[in-house]
């Protein structure tokens, strides 16, 4: 039977993400005074409403680029407030944000754990201010290694986003100011063609991600079934495009690609 034209879809997601840590702990060269250590830049990528997320983050409803992150305390030096045997030098830290700078007309959200809506939301150029002071507890429900937490962004571009730990018990100094570069990016293109009976979905990913390619027979049910899963190209070949080639099995088809983070950056920095 003649196929008809094969519609190619290109809408890119992070599933299952592995994520980064951010641990609050006492500053090297200050043990009076909190730190924050955790990489430099974080990758969003765009998550299509309705797409699996995290394990840590089933109920996430996407539309948007996310990141997700754990935030940890140094249970050995901080003795958490939770701690069962509480002593003089119980902290409890909280993370504030100091400021949001990005894409002009761009926002900046927090989501908490399994939550379903922002926790809170700024918008870039936004400033802290005496009455406007939006925060959270490191220690959630009594975990000091609280997962499924992400961050946001509605449009694709660079956020500095700037960050201060307190600690609300008043054992330790607040940290210095700790920024953190999220890097919301749009998915790689998605080409097509048809060559005889077979079609050749390529794109060039990107080294350190990992792709799903997924189909759909009818757009309306919102069901889409996975392909294949590729890795990006390598460090040594960092051009080189992926490709699948698929027989045309059925009269009208949908293909589109799933890209989610494929490692964890340790670049951390106090």
């Amino acid at each position: 039977m003649k196929k008809s034209l094969i519609i190619c879809l290109c809408i890119a997601g992070s599933a299952f993400a592995q994520h980064d840590h951010v641990e609050i702990g006492v500053n090297p060269s200050n043990t009076n005074q909190l730190g924050i250590f955790s990489p430099s830049l974080q990758w969003a990528v765009y998550v299509p409403r309705g797409e699996a997320f995290s394990d840590y983050a089933q109920d996430f409803p996407g539309a948007c680029f996310a990141s997700e992150l754990t935030f940890t305390t140094q249970t050995e030096i901080l003795s958490p407030a939770i701690d069962e045997d509480p002593d003089t030098n119980d902290a409890n830290p909280e993370i504030e944000l100091i400021s949001v700078s990005g894409p002009i007309g761009g926002s900046f959200s927090f989501w908490e754990t399994e939550s379903t809506m922002p926790t809170w939301t700024r918008p870039t150029g936004w400033t802290r201010n005496e009455t406007d002071t939006p925060s959270f507890s490191v220690i959630f429900l009594d975990d000091p290694h609280a997962h499924g937490r992400i961050f946001s962004a509605d449009q694709p571009g660079e956020y500095r986003v700037t960050f201060r730990a307190t600690d609300k018990n008043s054992f330790f100094q607040s940290s210095t100011n700790h920024t953190i570069t999220f890097r919301a990016v749009k998915p790689p293109p998605l080409s097509i063609q048809a060559q005889t009976n077979q079609a050749v979905l390529s794109f060039l990913g990107r080294v350190g991600f990992v792709y799903d390619f997924q189909f759909s027979t009818n757009l309306a049910t919102g069901i889409w079934s996975n392909l294949a899963k590729q890795d990006g190209p390598s460090t040594n070949n960092p051009t080189a495009a992926n490709q699948l080639v698929l027989p045309l099995s059925h009269p009208r088809a949908f293909f589109r690609i799933v890209e989610y983070i494929g490692f964890i950056n340790t670049n951390a920095v106090p």
